[in-house]
């Protein structure tokens, strides 16, 4: 791999992102991608995996089993009706 395909590579953020909320505990799965919820951005996908599986872990049998990891550059994020958050900030 050449430095430049390198470089580029290293600016895309990993959002850890979960399905819109459907009531009484489940998720819209199937609703497109720019309709999930951000919960933390990661400046790479395995800091983001890590988290997720430890989320899972941490709070089985919960809605967060749907949560996906999801590069930025990913274009079914587009028309999201949300900024993303500056990489490496937490979400509230």
């Amino acid at each position: 791999m050449r430095f430049r395909e390198l470089a580029a590579i290293s600016f895309y953020a990993w959002y850890l992102m979960l399905p819109p909320d459907a009531g009484e505990g489940r998720r819209l799965r199937f609703a497109p991608l720019s309709q999930w919820d951000l919960i933390e951005t990661f400046d790479s996908q395995r800091a983001c995996e890590r988290m997720r599986s430890e989320l899972i872990q941490k709070m089985l049998h919960t809605a967060m089993d749907t949560s996906l990891c999801v590069s930025s550059d990913d274009p079914n994020l587009k028309g999201s009706p949300h900024e993303p958050p500056v990489v490496g900030s937490a979400t509230s």
